[in-house]
């Protein structure tokens, strides 16, 4: 008897079983159940995108189609026996100390990225390295159905602005740019996130892969074939703002036409092409088996295998017992004034201001006003998360008004009279083909300090609850002022200081 896990000649036929291939999946199942409920939060958050984002509602098809594939390829992993091992506990502890991070720093993409990790450790303790390397294009896949390329948004809003400048180049239409606005004739158009086509692309991609799976055993050649799909996509997308663009320019301006109309025939065209290349390709011996590797001692088999299996899982189930303490504790109590009457020479004025930025999340108190010093007026918005699992930072909060082009954007550190006390605040300016509308300055509050980092932020309020350091002030503050009402930085930095100093 042998204590390690190298490929043997054994193979079972096609279509059948085996008992270690019963007891491997009872074991997965059971192992996933566990860890589904200890990270049920993460997944639940995850699942919630899902249906809030148009980017990716495709994500609740990731799940079923990966699952529908492995089915269609289970031959790729039957013909080989599976081997519990202990190769998966480092996986899981780096799975685990993420998922910690992004839970103490409440960054939803490092506990989203963490379920990738986690799920791929589970399948690597039990399945054993070589089935691993098997199951990785599929555990891959499931990537499609994480938030995370909401990182490549402004990227693909800059691309498909290039791709447009270059149809309006060749057709000779009188196109201008802007930042994210474009100009044809006297009408202006605004590529809004939407527009950058992430949803198109991620289909294209998904498509893609899904394709290669389905021929291929090369990951390489996999991740070609979706590469293909989400270029075919990128295209579409330019396409369709062209169209767009194009018909409202040829009509004169006086459309009233759904720009949905626009989608389908641009879109059909390119996954017509990309089902034509499927088509034409070559497919692999999906169900070949690969070489056996041989003298190499890869996993334990028998109980030591169990054990590492039982191990992996205790580390995993370990890091959200860890965050249970921390939790529902140094909640900050809802005041009915965050702002104070006066600030810094700026009186408040009664009345609703015009400006209100968007919550997009939960369980924050909010204060917005309108200041005014002589004929100068300012905008001042401030919000504060009443427990530590709130957000202010990031997405959670949408502060730039709407109709207002924003094209240029900088971190300014403010002095007053040449003494700068480290308050770092970003600057973002309006602007309408060369003609400065306002400016919107916003920071983020730790104590008596003030920056400019979403990163930063998130680390200090991470590091306090990990420490356990109750009753922090932390909070969001804006002021936005227009054309002609421009604030220096000697009163910028008084304002932002009394905004947090006399609101609480």
């Amino acid at each position: 008897m042998t204590d390690t896990c190298q490929h043997q000649s054994r193979e079972y036929p096609e279509g059948r079983i085996s008992q270690e291939w019963l007891w491997a999946l009872a074991t997965l199942v059971i192992t996933l159940l566990c860890v589904v409920i200890a990270y049920s939060d993460t997944f639940v958050e995850t699942a919630a995108v899902w249906s809030q984002s148009s980017h990716f509602k495709i994500g609740r098809f990731v799940v079923p189609l990966t699952l529908i594939l492995l089915w269609y390829n289970r031959q790729q992993f039957l013909s080989s026996p599976p081997r519990a091992c202990g190769w998966g506990i480092p996986l899981a502890a780096l799975a685990a100390a993420v998922w910690l991070l992004g839970e103490w720093t409440n960054i939803s993409l490092l506990r989203q990225l963490a379920l990738l990790g986690v799920l791929s450790s589970l399948v690597l303790s039990v399945l054993g390295p070589s089935l691993f390397l098997r199951a990785l294009p599929y555990l891959a896949m499931l990537l499609f159905a994480l938030p995370v390329w909401e990182l490549f948004l402004p990227t693909l809003k800059s691309v498909a602005i290039l791709l447009v400048k270059g149809y309006a180049f060749i057709v000779q239409l009188p196109l201008e740019s802007e930042g994210y606005s474009l100009y044809v004739g006297g009408k202006r158009y605004i590529v809004i996130d939407y527009c950058a086509g992430l949803q198109f692309i991620l289909l294209g991609l998904l498509t893609g892969w899904a394709f290669g799976l389905l021929i291929y055993r090369s990951l390489l050649r996999v991740f070609l074939l979706s590469l293909l799909g989400g270029v075919l996509a990128l295209l579409a997308n330019a396409f369709r703002i062209a169209g767009i663009i194009t018909y409202d320019y040829l009509v004169g301006g006086s459309s009233q036409l759904d720009h949905a109309w626009f989608e389908m025939p641009a879109l059909i065209p390119c996954f017509a092409l990309l089902f034509f290349v499927f088509y034409k390709l070559q497919p692999e011996n999906t169900h070949q088996e690969p070489a056996a590797i041989a003298g190499r001692k890869l996993a334990a088999q028998g109980p030591a295998g169990l054990l590492g299996v039982g191990m992996t899982v205790a580390v995993l189930i370990a890091a959200p017992l860890l965050t249970v303490y921390s939790r529902g504790h140094g909640a900050v109590a809802a005041g009915t004034m965050l702002l104070p009457m006066e600030m810094g020479g700026w009186q408040k004025t009664a009345g609703q201001p015009l400006w209100q930025p968007e919550v997009r999340a939960g369980l924050v108190a909010e204060d917005a006003a309108t200041y005014r010093q002589g004929d100068r007026q300012i905008l001042v918005y401030r919000v504060i998360p009443l427990t530590p699992e709130s957000k202010v930072s990031g997405g959670a909060v949408r502060l730039f008004r709407p109709g207002f082009p924003y094209n240029h954007s900088e971190v300014r550190e403010l002095c007053d009279e040449g003494i700068c006390r480290g308050t770092y605040v970003r600057a973002t300016y309006m602007a309408q083909r060369g003609r400065q509308l306002g400016q919107l300055y916003y920071a983020y509050q730790m104590n008596d300090r003030f920056t400019a980092s979403v990163l930063v932020f998130r680390l200090w309020r991470g590091y306090s609850r990990l420490v356990g350091e109750a009753g922090q002030q932390v909070s969001l503050v804006a002021i936005a002022s227009d054309r002609g009402h421009e604030i220096t930085s000697a009163e910028l930095a008084q304002l932002f200081s009394t905004a947090v100093g006399e609101g609480q």
